[in-house]
């Protein structure tokens, strides 16, 4: 091996360790706040462990064919040992992995060994790679397959011979894409190939036999375990076009303006979202003719894949993340290229520039200091950041710049604005999950009221929840089935009953009720949001000695 190849080697290991710290550190720590879908995953894993039915997901007993069971399988396979936290969380994190490594060979097959490098840090130190490959949803999984079947795509469009292999596993990959998360898996690598081979007039090759024979592998993915669904529900049809066309287009839930996901780029695609604008832009200029069919391609892939979702009704902001590849891509491209041209642009003005770096810098510290705490970790978070840290960032990304220029002079200001932005988003990734999750699993989840809960209450009495929607984490943490109380009269004809019933309320919707006629048996100050002001647990018999003695041996008293 010669000395090149060992240290790209060594570079490569150092590389995906740092990568596999940002995805696996403290992966099972989080509680399950009940701000996304993660509790519903895990029950339905759950279920699905313990039942040993692998075929049909379940939840609360009922099938769940709203979406495919591949990141069922996925999580029920790493949760062998217990469903846990981290357990169910685990395959999205290893598709992070994929996802890193397919990005750095697609760009490494597009735009050089260095644009590979470039395009996996970016992706590293982007907040929507940190956050989502660190959620138990469907996304990451999602990518994985989305991005792989572009990359077989494009090595199979741009090789020699041998393009039918690649071809095939462009297939299985959208299949396997399929199987995640339904026909969604389609558009993100066809609104690329589509756009790029009706600009270049290559459609003819989309109907070459050996582009079309392999579709025969999507049939094989997908029809098996489509056909058995089928038979045991013959309606299963009708759902699927109702997931899929009829609430994409009519938005019947989450229904977003068409300006929604242009407002979550920068939260989502901080911190390079502030350079990929001018990426986008420096792409089709002149200064990158020899690698316009790339970029092309590439541009497609995200912002025809940005509109086309606009358009549509229905949105989420994590339905976005299958993009960020495409944005890591974009951003290696023309990282060196929007220097230069920076450089070209101010001309004799860039030492004097250079010395502004250390005033700016000052001047962003003392505002952020002013504003409020500077070091508030908010990464990996779901909003973008406060005026205060963002002010520190900048601070950072000027004055450690210019700390190393005037120590060590031949440093290009390029590489250690790059390297800041890497240091800050790792420390924020530390600081995050060694420091912030401990306050917020003590004081923005239920965990510890919905398990006491579980304890307090008798196994043959039922359990009310007096809320508008599902609380799956309350099934999951109190193991327990849970009676959804949509208003005041199901809350009062939930506990007219006879039988030993209990009620769980958020403080504020126990402060709105007049005259309560239940005794209180259990009361916590925390819940998910501190606007719901804690729990509150009600029984509509008198309460006995031992759920007093349970609640008062509880953490919390009443």
């Amino acid at each position: 091996m010669t000395r090149m190849r060992l240290q790209s080697l060594v570079q490569a290991i150092l590389f995906f360790s740092v990568c596999l710290w940002v995805l696996l550190y403290r992966l099972g720590e989080p509680n399950f706040y009940h701000v996304r879908n993660e509790s519903r995953r895990a029950q339905i894993v759950r279920e699905m462990v313990l039942s040993g039915n692998w075929l049909i997901p379940h939840l609360e007993q009922k099938p769940i064919l709203t979406k495919p069971p591949l990141y069922y399988w996925a999580a029920a396979l790493c949760s062998r040992g217990g469903v846990t936290e981290g357990s169910v969380r685990l395959p999205s994190a290893l598709a992070g992995a994929g996802i890193m490594l397919l990005t750095m060979l697609l760009a490494r097959a597009m735009f050089g060994n260095r644009g590979a490098w470039i395009s996996g840090y970016v992706l590293l130190t982007t907040n929507f790679f940190m956050h989502q490959t660190r959620y138990a949803e469907l996304e990451a999984l999602l990518a994985l397959f989305t991005t792989a079947a572009v990359y077989c795509f494009w090595r199979g469009a741009t090789a020699p011979s041998g393009a039918g292999r690649w071809f095939c596993l462009f297939y299985l990959m959208i299949g396997l894409g399929m199987m995640t998360k339904g026909p969604f898996a389609l558009t993100f690598p066809l609104i690329p190939i589509l756009g790029f081979s009706l600009l270049y007039k290559q459609s003819i090759m989309l109907i070459r036999r050996d582009i079309l024979l392999p579709s025969i592998l999507f049939f094989i993915v997908v029809l098996p375990w489509s056909c058995v669904v089928m038979y045991h529900h013959p309606d299963f049809y009708k759902l699927v076009l109702w997931e899929t066309v009829i609430r994409a287009a009519t938005g019947y839930v989450h229904q977003e303006p068409v300006y929604y996901y242009f407002v979550q780029l920068p939260r989502e695609f901080f911190p390079w979202i502030f350079v990929l604008p001018c990426a986008a832009i420096l792409a089709i200029t002149s200064r990158y003719a020899p690698m316009r069919r790339q970029l092309v391609f590439v541009l497609f892939w995200f912002f025809g894949n940005l509109v086309f979702m606009s358009l549509l009704k229905s949105k989420r902001d994590y339905y976005l993340f299958p993009l960020t590849p495409a944005a890591a891509l974009l951003v290696s491209a023309t990282w060196e290229g929007l220097w230069n041209w920076v450089c070209e642009k101010a001309g004799s003005w860039i030492a004097f520039l250079t010395k502004l770096l250390c005033p700016l810098g000052l001047i962003c510290a003392g505002a952020a200091a002013v504003a409020g705490n500077p070091c508030e970790v908010n990464f990996p978070a779901i909003r973008f950041p406060e005026i205060s840290p963002l002010l520190f960032f900048f601070a950072c990304i000027t004055l450690l710049p210019w700390c190393c220029r005037m120590l060590v002079p031949r440093v290009r200001i390029r590489q250690t604005v790059m390297a800041t932005i890497g240091i800050y988003m790792l420390a924020s990734h530390y600081l995050y999950f060694t420091l912030t999750v401990p306050i917020r699993n003590a004081e923005d989840s239920g965990k510890a009221f919905y398990r006491a809960v579980s304890v307090i209450v008798p196994s043959d009495s039922a359990i009310g929840f007096l809320k508008d929607y599902e609380n799956y984490t309350f099934v999951y943490y109190a193991q327990r089935p849970v009676v959804l109380l949509k208003d005041e009269e199901e809350l009062l004809r939930f506990m007219a009953s006879d039988e030993n019933r209990f009620v769980v309320l958020t403080g504020k919707a126990y402060s709105k009720l007049n005259n309560v006629p239940w005794p209180l048996v259990f009361r916590s100050p925390f819940a998910e949001h501190r606007s719901w002001r804690g729990y509150v647990l009600l029984c509509n018999q008198p309460v006995c000695n031992r759920e007093k003695n349970v609640a008062r041996s509880g953490r919390y008293g009443t």
